[in-house]
């Protein structure tokens, strides 16, 4: 028996449609192009993210001051919206400067310690001197009044360990918490680039263990502003530095952001 004329014509457009479907299924299974910040140059839209976190901090101290909305009653939780900023602050801090690490490792095949810790000093320093400066000036004015361990906690960045420190300085702790994780983290980087991100996923493991602990059996300590309770979310900036720079993780987002659950997802939340 011969083939009919249908079924000739059948074979022919599955011949056809065929090669355009393994083409379409090809082009979502390529790998995704590296991004072109990830060895060099800026990162976009991480500035628009800080001066987001900034403006949440800003508005949570207004309201702190009762000068924008009152501080209690129904527009009181806007003042959280300050720890939400420090979070995404911590994030991307952790995110940015693991980053930079990890470039100069793959461009010099080493970390440089010195040229890091000159780098953060020329760029944290000179803005904080000038800020004690006119913290002193204020003193001798009397405007303000700062205690013995105020003191001691702006100058030597540890205003994260002093137990209620005065609202002048006291929102140089995360200042602190910044320069214990600038202080830290290259040196595990440094002999460790390939593993030092267990480092960072121990810290988001440990931290919270760590916060019940200081908040119940440490009373001198704050365990909304300590070093030891704030490092994970800077962890998680950290971790998510090492993922970016891992093909297979590059190539698993790229799939699902591609993918049909994706797009649903995102279809879902535009329309009502």
């Amino acid at each position: 028996m011969f083939p009919s004329s249908a079924g000739l014509v059948c074979d022919e457009s599955v011949a056809q449609i065929a090669p355009a479907a393994m083409g379409a299924v090809v082009a979502e299974t390529v790998e995704p192009v590296e991004p072109a910040w990830l060895r060099r140059g800026q990162i976009p839209s991480l500035n628009g993210l800080r001066a987001i976190s900034i403006v949440m901090v800003l508005v949570a101290h207004l309201c702190h001051q009762g000068q924008l909305v009152p501080h209690e009653g129904r527009w009181g939780y806007i003042g959280y919206l300050g720890r939400l900023g420090v979070d995404m602050f911590f994030v991307i801090s952790g995110f940015l400067i693991t980053l930079l690490l990890l470039r100069e490792q793959d461009r010099h095949q080493g970390i440089s310690l010195k040229q890091f810790y000159l780098r953060r000093t020329f760029r944290i320093l000179p803005a904080y001197v000038c800020l004690l400066m006119g913290i002193a000036l204020l003193c001798s004015l009397g405007s303000i009044t700062l205690t013995k361990a105020d003191w001691v906690g702006a100058l030597t960045y540890t205003v994260s360990f002093v137990h209620k420190p005065n609202w002048d300085i006291g929102h140089i702790w995360s200042l602190s918490v910044e320069e214990h994780f600038y202080l830290l983290w290259p040196v595990a980087v440094y002999f460790a680039p390939r593993r030092a991100w267990m480092g960072a996923v121990t810290a988001i493991a440990v931290t919270p263990g760590t916060r019940w602990l200081i908040q119940n059996h440490v009373p001198y300590l704050d365990d909304g502003y300590c070093s030891l309770t704030r490092m994970d979310t800077i962890a998680v900036g950290c971790c998510l530095a090492y993922l970016v720079y891992l093909r297979s993780f590059r190539q698993m987002m790229n799939m699902f952001c591609l993918s049909r659950i994706w797009k649903n997802a995102s279809f879902g939340l535009v329309l009502p």
